[in-house]
């Protein structure tokens, strides 16, 4: 799972690469809190967070696309499961997008898993 130390924005919300991630109220202590979404729920997308491609794992139908990027002031290596047959190759630059509905947030402190 991509874990992400992430600030809170307006609201009960974070965003990721210009997507409006909603967390639980229980997060709204003002010390952020830590995004997880699993490869599958991060998407090669036409905008989004953008990020450089290491590596390529194909698995069958599925690729694992490891990148980096610049998220919350630091570097972060991310990975986004892909169609194979459209992966992008080493060195690309890509875009990568959160599906909101299906992240998972944590508390940061305590590693805690907020809502649901």
């Amino acid at each position: 799972m991509n874990l992400c130390t992430m600030p809170l924005g307006s609201g009960c919300s974070v965003s990721f690469g210009g997507t409006t991630v909603p967390v639980p109220a229980a997060a709204t202590n003002g010390q952020g809190v830590v995004l997880g979404l699993r490869p599958e729920s991060l998407e090669l997308a036409p905008e989004g967070l953008p990020a450089k491609v290491e590596v390529v794992e194909e698995f069958g139908p599925d690729a694992y696309v490891f990148c980096v990027a610049e998220l919350s002031g630091g570097t972060t290596k991310l990975i986004a499961k892909a169609d194979a047959r459209r992966a992008p190759q080493r060195g690309d630059r890509v875009a990568l997008r959160p599906r909101p509905d299906e992240a998972h947030v944590f508390d940061p402190e305590t590693g805690e898993r907020l809502g649901r």
